[in-house]
Order: structure tokens, then C-alpha cells, then sequence
């Protein structure tokens, strides 16, 4: 992850917000489709959730259904 998105404490932080929303749609998504997520500075500030939400969105937008 670039630095732009913050200092190590915060790219950690979206790093596991990330992670924790492949780890809970792991079934759906090992089969289906490979993502490759880039994090921008503007996701540093959102909490898991709406990461959550924002991913949820993209892979629906693909045709994926996750979660």
C-alpha cells in the first residue's frame, strides 16, 4: 500500500478493514473473480463499515454477490 494513504498505523487500519471483508465473504469470492483493491488517502478516514459498504458495492457492480 502506498504511502499516500497515511503514515504505517493508518495504512495498517485499512489494510485490516480490507482483509476482514475478503475473510467474511472467503466462500463466496475464491471461486468467482480475483479483486485487486487499491486503497486511496480518502479511505484512511472511513470506519469498517462503510468500507465494508463500499466494497459490498463493487463487487455487486462486477455481478459478484457477496455477503
Amino acid at each position: 500500500m502506498s504511502r499516500r494513504v497515511g503514515n504505517a498505523v493508518v495504512r495498517n487500519h485499512v489494510k485490516r478493514r480490507i482483509r476482514e471483508w475478503f475473510r467474511a465473504g472467503r466462500a463466496e469470492l475464491e471461486q468467482l473473480i480475483d479483486f485487486v483493491v487499491i486503497a486511496r488517502s480518502a479511505a484512511a478516514p472511513l470506519s469498517a463499515r462503510e468500507v465494508s459498504q463500499l466494497l459490498d458495492r463493487a463487487a455487486r457492480d462486477l455481478g459478484v454477490s457477496v455477503h
